[in-house]
């Protein structure tokens, strides 16, 4: 803040101060304050002091209420602020260098897939704040992958980083089941503490990257992994304090084990508090954020949330220096999390107001695309070889003969034909993995319904039919049928993915089918409530059928999953995607995967997948225009037959149609940095233009090309104001949506010019002189220096549109304007009209002649710095006849709707 303000700030500050009761509250004493300002704000304004800015709001935070405090306190700003690469050489990277000499050499991870993880890694950190910084602060974001893509993989390297760069205590909220949390224990131990936490006689034991380097590294653990590992109420025998070694926890998303976390954050006052909160600098890592985080109850008020949502939230009231990071595949939740807008910081709800982060997609990934293609144009869905259609009938052959619908009492009475076939392609696809010399786990899913009676019946069954298969193929030398299977139904699809010479023979597979039979038979486990039986993949190899319902459906991972069987469908994109556990890493196998579901399941996973690819597509979006969550408004494709998420996690979105059908869309927001390359684009395609005709001093193409069209708006650089309907990117898809229906196919481009035009406003643009319009900036802040943007009021010249018919034309004359009323008379679908703009920005002043009457109060003022030559867009378009075809359906945030 400049010197000669901040005087000017503190004068009136000391002034309003003198008047306060002393014996108010922070917040009372804050409010007072604001309300005196927010009285003189337009005087304020004259002298250049802008209240809502966030330099203001800290000097009047840290100079005149902060003083009551025990120690000073620091807000800092909120924008994101880039800090990593001005002290990377300052930090020594001790912990995430052994994890990654860990990866290379334990895990032999190819230096590709290594190196991505260190990039990603380090722009997660980056977004977080800097833990050794002055102030207190507080972030909230999120970090979106793929299912089973290497999100745990991500938030180590980043917990590894974090610790390196000053963060004390780490909090791993790790999923709602014993399992989940286990696993995540176990993959901690030995990817960061460096050691077995276990209680037993291998406790402390050097273990992963402690085995790679453990000289002057030091970790605790909080939790160990053992079942009953996680946090207990007596665990406080190591306290809390600024010298502390780093502390990792890794807990349920279970109430009563937040509460122990809650008391354990609370738990040393001494040294390291200030206002009841901890001052030691905190992250968090929220596995599956979009899992029981989110609030579910229709209340804005903090004592009135679900209750694990509520803990989080306390738990971050009690911080003074925390980043909470998120994780998850399926963040449709998380966008819809309210904000409300009038909450005092401690009772904010934990959307991802800072940023959310999309990393990218791994080359070797096979996802929704790989398994089932992203089209919907196939009457049968069956557009890839690894889906295979389970009917009905044949699913209902399961149960007995009276059962309509499976409930949690009905039996499996039989195994059916489908489930039979599926086993028999797990024994032969296992061994061919072990004939191409993959000697690892395999798995196969099992997952018929939600219930859990179907699951633990299934059993015995399964076993009792492996043990029929590996006797008919030990004793029946006649048997030819898994050569039948690998000749038939596995060689033809691997010949899609490589040459003959790469593949296996059938004797190399052959001498594998005992022994995958054997351990086949031994791997059968039902993973639910009714079982004792858990996922054991300690072993270098194993053969594993899994059964079972929930537990399957999000988080825990299935090692070398080769066939699913799957059929229980969802309503909910992101229980549906969480639920294909057969997406992740198939390098040197996908041909041999299998998902045995039925053509409906599949086209609901497709439904889903084009969802989160459009929800990416906009998440990249808000980041190249460099806004965050709180600016951008998120969407969701709407379906007819699925919905995003949870209802009672969407109580405050709404449906919103977009459509341009018979109406007007101009850009009226420009981005200063961009004017430049704007206008040498816009100079660029109007040269290339053929055919010109002069009309009014404007200068009109007919008849353009459209991918011309659509590659210059493409390469158009739009304003970060550009959000929800009003964007290029909106215009885009609509266009090529309707040009596949035939419409919008022949373009007539204006180049706009003032009719009468003074010498300055004369500009040469791809070869053609033209007179730039003047428009005023309408831009809240006066002062142009304070703002990165310009804003108009319109661009638009209605007279353009009567520039799409010929001067000799009656309805040259008859419609000098666009109406809707003629639109279909005389502009058919196939047809559209783009203007283009090139026009001075001004300052808008008051009018010093102004009484009130007549004249206006303000009028068109100087030049703008930086306001030459911006290039503004319009695009008449005509009523479509395909109105449905065109409609683009969203659910949108609060934010969006705004």
């Amino acid at each position: 803040m400049d010197l000669q303000i901040r005087n000017k700030l503190d004068d009136l500050l000391s002034v309003i101060v003198s008047g306060i009761d002393d014996s108010l509250s922070i917040e009372e004493k804050q409010d007072e304050i604001y309300h005196n300002l927010d009285m003189m704000k337009s005087f304020l304004v004259s002298q250049g002091i802008y209240v809502e800015s966030n330099e203001v709001k800290a000097h009047i935070y840290n100079n005149y209420l902060a003083k009551v405090m025990d120690k000073p306190v620091v807000f800092e700003n909120r924008e994101y602020e880039p800090w990593l690469d001005e002290i990377r050489n300052k930090i020594e990277w001790k912990m995430y260098d052994r994890y990654e000499r860990y990866l290379l050499k334990k895990k032999r991870w190819s230096w590709e897939t290594v190196q991505s993880i260190k990039e990603t890694s380090d722009i997660v950190l980056d977004h977080i704040k800097n833990p050794k910084s002055k102030g207190f602060f507080g972030s909230k974001g999120l970090v979106m992958g793929d299912i089973q893509s290497g999100k745990t993989a991500n938030y180590t390297a980043v917990i590894n980083k974090a610790i390196d760069a000053g963060y004390r205590l780490v909090i791993v909220f790790a999923g709602m089941t014993k399992d989940l949390r286990l696993q995540t224990q176990n993959r901690l131990d030995a990817e960061v503490l460096g050691s077995v936490t276990k209680f037993n006689n291998q406790k402390g034991r050097n273990l992963g990257v402690g085995e790679i380097d453990s000289e002057g590294i030091f970790v605790n653990g909080l939790t160990y992994s053992d079942e009953m590992g996680d946090l207990k109420k007596v665990t406080a025998s190591l306290p809390l304090h600024k010298d502390m070694t780093p502390l990792v926890a890794v807990v349920k998303k279970n109430v009563t084990v937040l509460r122990h976390l809650l008391v354990y954050i609370s738990s040393s006052q001494e040294n390291c508090y200030t206002n009841d909160k901890l001052d030691i600098p905190v992250l968090i890592i929220d596995d599956e954020v979009d899992q029981a985080s989110v609030n579910t109850k229709d209340t804005k008020e903090l004592e009135e949330a679900s209750a694990t949502n509520r803990s989080i939230r306390k738990i971050l009231n009690k911080l003074n220096r925390y980043a909470y990071l998120g994780y998850t595949a399926t963040p449709f939740a998380n966008a819809f999390v309210p904000t409300y807008d009038d909450r005092k910081e401690d009772e904010k709800d934990i959307f991802p107001e800072d940023f959310i982060l999309s990393i990218p997609r791994p080359k070797d990934y096979s996802g929704v695309k790989e398994y089932f293609g992203l089209t919907l144009d196939e009457d049968d869905y069956t557009n890839t070889s690894l889906f295979r259609d389970v009917t009905h009938s044949d699913y209902m052959s399961f149960f007995p003969s009276y059962v309509q619908k499976p409930s949690k009492d009905t039996p499996v009475e039989k195994l059916n034909d489908s489930i039979k076939d599926a086993l028999c392609d797990f024994v032969v696809a296992s061994a061919i993995k072990k004939a191409r010399g993959i000697e690892s786990h395999n798995s196969m899913l099992i997952h018929i319904a939600r219930v859990k009676n179907p699951s633990t019946t299934l059993k015995d069954l399964v076993k009792s039919q492996l043990n029929q298969m590996y006797l008919e193929y030990k004793y029946d030398n006649s048997n030819t049928k898994y050569k039948d299977i690998w000749k038939n139904k596995f060689r033809p699809i691997s010949l899609e993915y490589y040459e003959p010479s790469q593949l296996e023979s059938w004797k190399s597979v052959e001498k594998n089918l005992i022994s995958v039979l054997e351990m086949s038979m031994k791997g059968v486990k039902v993973i639910n409530g009714d079982s004792d039986d858990s996922l054991d993949y300690s072993a270098n190899t194993g053969q594993h059928i899994i059964i079972g319902g929930d537990k399957l459906s999000r988080g825990l991972t299935l090692e070398g999953l080769i066939i699913s069987y799957y059929y229980r469908n969802s309503t909910a994109y992101d229980s549906l995607l969480q639920m294909g556990r057969w997406f992740g890493y198939r390098t040197g196998w996908i041909d041999l995967c299998r998902v045995y579901t039925n053509k409906k399941f599949m086209a609901n996973f497709i439904k889903a997948g084009l969802a989160i690819e459009s929800f990416r597509e906009d998440i990249k979006h808000m980041n190249d225009l460099k806004l965050t969550p709180r600016e951008f408004g998120l969407r969701v494709a709407y379906s007819p037959c699925l919905i995003p998420t949870a209802r009672n996690k969407m109580r405050n979105i709404k449906r919103q149609k977009i459509s341009f059908s018979a109406g007007v869309q101009q850009l009226i927001s420009f981005e200063k940095k961009f004017v430049k390359a704007n206008f040498e684009l816009t100079s660029k395609f109007i040269s290339n233009l053929k055919d010109p005709e002069y009309s009014n001093r404007k200068v009109v193409f007919r008849n353009q090309d459209l991918n011309d069209i659509i590659m210059f708006l493409n390469d158009y650089k739009e304003c970060s104001e550009l959000v929800g309907q009003i964007s290029v990117k909106n215009w885009i898809r609509y266009i090529e949506n309707l040009n596949k229906k035939d419409e919008l196919v022949n373009w007539t481009v204006v180049l706009n010019s003032n009719i009468k035009g003074k010498d300055d406003e004369l500009v040469e643009i791809g070869g053609y002189e033209i007179y730039k319009p003047q428009r005023t900036d309408r831009t809240l802040m006066f002062d142009e220096d304070a703002t990165k943007i310009f804003k108009v009021k319109t661009i638009i010249d209605p007279s353009d549109f009567r520039e799409y018919f010929t001067k000799d034309s009656n309805e040259y004359s008859e419609c000098k304007y666009y109406s809707q009323k003629i639109s279909s008379k005389v502009f058919p679908p196939s047809d559209a009209i783009m203007s283009i703009y090139c026009t001075d920005i001004r300052a808008k002043e008051e009018n010093p002649y102004y009484k009130g009457k007549g004249s206006k109060k303000y009028k068109m003022g100087k030049y703008l710095s930086g306001g030459k030559n911006v290039i503004s867009i319009a695009i008449w378009f005509p009523k479509t006849n395909k109105y449905e075809d065109s409609t683009v359906e969203y659910y949108v945030n609060e934010i969006y709707n705004r």
